[in-house]
């Protein structure tokens, strides 16, 4: 949507729009190449610092001071730091975070009701429990995600990020309308956009 609205280039650096998003080989690092997991930005650990998710700005600093792992252009799966520049590139663009703009853009006039980012107004007893039923090690991004998988997965502070890379919350039927419309190319059924 943003790009629809010329209010950013996927093809230009995140560091024209973020300028403290330099040094340490970032400024060519483009707002594509973090959409598409080719930043090469990894911190392994922030999966076990799970607590610090709902702390947006201090995620936003250890991003900003942690070194590239990988060249640009290197596939790399990026699972909670996308999330990190994004929202803090949506912030930067619209004055609003994704978790926001998500629910003015899409969710309200979509009409859905139950779909968002964090708890809103839930009790993480209200939803679903996420268990993990695969095998003791499973790395991904550098990180075994099995390790203590349903404790991270499962605490409130996961929730209160609204983190764009994890912590949506729907119901079944709001999410196959969103993605219904994904589908159908950000048309409405009513035939709107």
């Amino acid at each position: 949507m943003l790009e629809d609205r010329n209010i950013v280039d996927i093809n230009k650096s995140i560091s024209h729009y973020l300028p403290e998003f330099t040094g340490q080989n970032r400024e060519e690092i483009t707002v594509l190449d973090v959409l598409t997991h080719k930043a090469g930005l990894l911190i392994p650990n922030l999966i076990n610092d799970y607590k610090a998710n709902g702390d947006a700005e201090l995620l936003w600093q250890k991003l900003i001071a942690a070194p590239p792992r990988y060249p640009r252009g290197t596939f790399a799966y990026m699972p909670i730091e996308y999330g990190i520049i994004l929202d803090q590139l949506v912030k930067t663009l619209t004055q609003k975070n994704i978790a926001e703009l998500f629910a003015d853009e899409l969710v309200e006039p979509l009409g859905l009701n139950n779909i968002h980012y964090g708890l809103n107004n839930k009790q993480l007893s209200d939803i679903a429990f996420s268990y993990w039923l695969g095998k003791d090690k499973c790395m991904i991004a550098e990180m075994n995600v099995a390790d203590g998988f349903e404790i991270k997965n499962n605490d409130n502070a996961v929730f209160s990020t609204k983190n764009s890379a994890f912590g949506m919350v729907a119901d079944a039927s709001n999410l196959a309308a969103f993605y219904e419309f994904l589908v159908n190319n950000g048309q409405r059924s009513d035939g709107d956009y």
